[in-house]
């Protein structure tokens, strides 16, 4: 039996008996009239005490899990916007290889635009000798 008595001993020590030298404590420090109350009432608040304060903690702990998951979500939306430019660029260093074609230019080149906008059209033209009006200057007689 004394095996059996010595186990609940331990085991109320070490769930209960912080919290009852603190409010024995608490209790010697007020000096109260009826301490038994006293102490049976610091019990109470102390049960509520906690329980706000693992609500708060439970709170803070979800704030922080939204917070990571906005930071993770803004970081993988800038790894995509990134990869998008990146392969924008790449497509258009693409059309590199294709200068000594103009028509195989073109046609890769509406594909690199159909993949990187949003347009539904595009047009493109080849200039080889563009003509450009001559800048008009005025007759210096009629002045």
């Amino acid at each position: 039996m004394a095996t059996g008595a010595g186990m609940e001993v331990a085991y109320l020590k070490n769930s209960i008996g912080g919290v009852l030298a603190e409010g024995c404590a608490a209790t010697t420090v007020a000096g109260p009239t009826d301490p038994v109350e006293y102490l049976g009432l610091w019990l109470l608040k102390y049960v509520e005490n906690h329980s706000i304060t693992k609500e708060l903690e439970s709170k803070k702990h979800a704030e922080l899990d939204l917070i990571t998951a906005k930071k993770d979500a803004d970081e993988e939306l800038k790894q995509q916007k990134e990869a998008k430019a990146h392969a924008r660029l790449a497509s258009i260093a693409h059309l590199d290889n294709f200068l000594e074609d103009p028509y195989v230019m073109f046609n890769e080149a509406a594909k690199a635009i159909a993949e990187n906008t949003v347009a539904s059209a595009c047009y493109l033209a080849c200039l080889e000798d563009p003509i450009l009006p001559e800048p008009d200057v005025g007759d210096e007689s009629d002045a």
